[in-house]
This record gives structure tokens, C-alpha cells and sequence, in this order.
């Protein structure tokens, strides 16, 4: 009994094994397109005050990004606005979460 039940289960995983090795595999995904680089400065936060109403990428200290509307700049927080799949929304950002911002120039013509 304990033979055929070694033998039934050397067969399952040889079984498994070809069929594994033998499945289709996937195309490999696009390469995804280069970013375009943004042109723009990176600023101060005590003169983001002046850039209200400008579009602005926000790096912070915990390595996640931001980017949306320049509503308001305060001494403790700022305010994005930002689009969404449901229209536009706020976001608010703690100071001292921020590690910096980058204020973009519109291309000419836009």
C-alpha cells in the first residue's frame, strides 16, 4: 500500500511537472513609454504661498509622489487639488511629510 501510494504520487508530480513546463507562456508586457521631463523649479515650502493656482509634484519622505493643482500653502500643511476618475478631489499634505516640490512650467502654446 505504501509503494502504490509513493508510486501514484511520483506520477502526480512528473504529470505536473510536464504540464508546467509545457503551458503557454505569456508575451512579455510593452516596455512602458519614457516619462517626459517635466520642466519646472524645485521650491522652497515657505515660498509655495507664491504658486498658488500652478501645477506641482510633491516628493515626500516616504518615497510616494504627487502631483496635482497648488490650492494652498500653509505653515503646518498644503493642498492639492487633483483629478480623479470621479472628478476633481483635495488633498492635504502634512510639512513635515514633504521632502520637496517641484513647481512645473507650462509648455508655450498651452
Amino acid at each position: 500500500m505504501i509503494l502504490s501510494n509513493r508510486i501514484l504520487v511520483a506520477v502526480l508530480v512528473a504529470a505536473f511537472a510536464i504540464g508546467a513546463s509545457a503551458a503557454e507562456k505569456k508575451p512579455a508586457a510593452p516596455a512602458a513609454k519614457p516619462a517626459v521631463a517635466e520642466k519646472g523649479e524645485t521650491v522652497a515650502y515657505d515660498d509655495l504661498h507664491l504658486h498658488v493656482g500652478k501645477k506641482v509634484i510633491v516628493h515626500t519622505k516616504y518615497k510616494s509622489t504627487r502631483s496635482g493643482t497648488l490650492v494652498k500653502a500653509s505653515k503646518m500643511e498644503l493642498t492639492l487639488s487633483i483629478d480623479t476618475p470621479d472628478g476633481p478631489s483635495e488633498m492635504t499634505i502634512p510639512k513635515d511629510t514633504i521632502a520637496d516640490v517641484f513647481v512645473v512650467n507650462p509648455e508655450p502654446g498651452k
